[in-house]
């Protein structure tokens, strides 16, 4: 009979430490969920802290694009009218130089009438003197 007390005894025991093991083990399990679940929102209270700083820096980065886009419009404008400018100069230069040689053309000829009229009026002399002397 003592051996089946102690049977008995054994099999309370294990009976007994089943159920203390499964307790601490829910308590383990359940700690682990809770440590899980905090982890969890403060991942995603990270998350939703770096969303907001990305947007902050998109929205940075896009009115940056917007002022330099403003900005290259601007010098492109600008170089245009240089453009412009360069080509108005551009045309007065070469109709200067044109003026320019049209005036030496008629340098030249009006320093050659001279010449010719002095021949002309000698010319003119010699023919009056023959008129005059018939």
């Amino acid at each position: 009979m003592r051996r089946k007390i102690i049977i008995t005894q054994s099999a309370v025991r294990r009976w007994i430490a089943r159920r203390r093991y499964k307790r601490e083990a829910r308590c383990v399990v359940e700690n682990l969920i809770k440590g899980l679940e905090n982890e969890i929102i403060s991942l995603q209270q990270r998350i939703e802290k770096l969303v907001s700083i990305s947007d902050e820096i998109v929205e940075e980065l896009q009115r940056q694009l917007a002022e330099d886009r403003e900005s290259s419009a601007i010098k492109n404008k600008q170089i245009e009218m240089l453009k412009d400018l360069v080509e108005e100069a551009r045309e007065e230069v070469v109709t200067l130089i044109k003026e320019k040689k049209e005036a030496e053309e008629a340098s030249d000829r009006l320093s050659k009438v001279p010449e010719q009229s002095r021949w002309s009026s000698r010319g003119a002399r010699t023919c009056s003197q023959l008129d005059s002397s018939l």
